[in-house]
């Protein structure tokens, strides 16, 4: 049999925006998660609206190893973070908590793409 190979993983950090309010407010910085990356100690952190995922987190030698900023408005709106890491390639995803507003663009733009197919098939 044989064994699996680990380089590849995922770590998620879920959260309730409301439990939370100065998660992503200037000047304020938390450590979301700390986890093992291939044997060195890591941390996703927040520093206001930037996310970074630090390695060698603790030790002398930090590096930032990726981040991203989070666009104006989703401050309030983002629950979770999944780190996801495969060999040497990383993705950071985020989820945001939709408002009625997103939900009627989603549907308006389905629709505007659908009407757009249906044209193009009728030529």
């Amino acid at each position: 049999m044989n064994a699996i190979n680990n380089s590849c993983g995922a770590v998620a950090v879920i959260f309730n925006p409301e439990d939370n309010p100065g998660l992503f407010k200037k000047d304020n910085s938390y450590i979301l998660k700390k986890f093992d990356l291939y044997g060195k100690k890591c941390a996703l952190i927040s520093e206001g609206k930037k996310i970074s995922v630090i390695t060698g987190f603790g030790d002398k030698k930090e590096e930032e190893l990726l981040s991203v900023v989070l666009p104006s408005g989703m401050e309030e709106r983002t629950n979770s973070f999944i780190l996801k890491w495969y060999n040497n390639c990383f993705s950071l995803h985020t989820e945001v908590n939709l408002t009625e507003e997103d939900i009627e663009n989603v549907k308006q733009n389905r629709e505007e793409q659908y009407n757009a197919k249906t044209k193009i098939l009728n030529i």
